[in-house]
């Protein structure tokens, strides 16, 4: 990575190689250029408050410290949210711990209540598990 703030939060550098690869695929336009079609207003972070469902917002120990605050502001305005640090880990969690990510997600979604599962009707969605 050549922002070395960035790049101090790889902490697997297998991770840290497959992102560069991402990367490379992507322009990144879109983060240093307004859309011109639309932006939101009132913005995101002035509704946060507004979101009504259960949210799970994970984040990593060692991340940038702009997400970890980012994080910690949609946790303390999202009412129904549970943040959850991911220890040892920086900006790629989901890729550098999958198990620990995956794990993480999981048992969040075992624990708010959802659709009750005879009603899909497609039994792929529920064999893929």
């Amino acid at each position: 990575m050549k922002r070395p703030a960035f790049a101090a939060t790889i902490v697997d550098p297998e991770a840290g190689q497959r992102f560069k690869q991402i990367a490379k695929d992507y322009t990144f336009w879109a983060f240093a250029n307004p859309n011109p079609i639309r932006s939101l207003k009132p913005a995101a972070v002035e509704r946060l408050n507004e979101i009504g469902v259960p949210t799970l917002i994970v984040t990593a120990e060692k991340d940038i410290p702009a997400c970890l605050e980012i994080a910690h502001q949609m946790n303390q305005s999202v009412e129904n949210s549970r943040m959850v640090v991911m220890k040892g880990t920086g900006h790629l969690l989901h890729m550098e711990k999958p198990r620990e990510f995956n794990k993480t997600l999981r048992d969040f979604l075992a624990s708010v209540n959802s659709p009750r599962r005879d009603r899909f009707e497609d039994p792929e969605v529920l064999n893929d598990q």
